[in-house]
């Protein structure tokens, strides 16, 4: 099995997606100066919809008071997409990396990322292809 560039793996169980985002900053801020590996966070949140950059109300077939009757946010973020549901139960995995180490080089970065995907799940008894 080839060897993988060192990455720090982040558990954080149940944690409110805004908080989560802050802690993604600071620790792709920490990759970024050589100051800690490549890290991989997992996390629950809580119910929530996001709405990236390509997403608009429109897509979201709750309004605000039935959001709100069901407990769930809606927050506009500025990734890609339209809207994702998190929940309690969905493992999300955030990768903070430099790519500059792999040369810019997205090919590699997608197979290092498949490797940390399935070697993580290796340690949680579960086999990843």
């Amino acid at each position: 099995m080839p060897r993988l560039p060192q990455c720090q793996i982040v558990r954080l169980g149940l944690m409110e997606y805004t908080d989560t985002w802050q802690l993604q900053m600071e620790q792709a801020q920490n990759v970024a100066q050589g100051l800690q590996p490549d890290t991989l966070i997992l996390v629950e949140h809580p119910p929530v919809y996001t709405m990236g950059r390509t997403g608009n109300r429109q897509h979201v077939l709750l309004n605000d008071q039935e959001l709100g009757d069901i407990g769930v946010a809606l927050l506009e973020v500025d990734r890609g997409g339209r809207v994702t549901y998190h929940g309690p139960g969905q493992r999300v995995a955030y990768v903070m990396l430099d790519l500059k180490k792999r040369g810019n080089d997205v090919r590699t970065f997608i197979h290092d990322l498949e490797q940390w995907v399935i070697r993580t799940l290796a340690h949680f008894n579960v086999i990843g292809e």
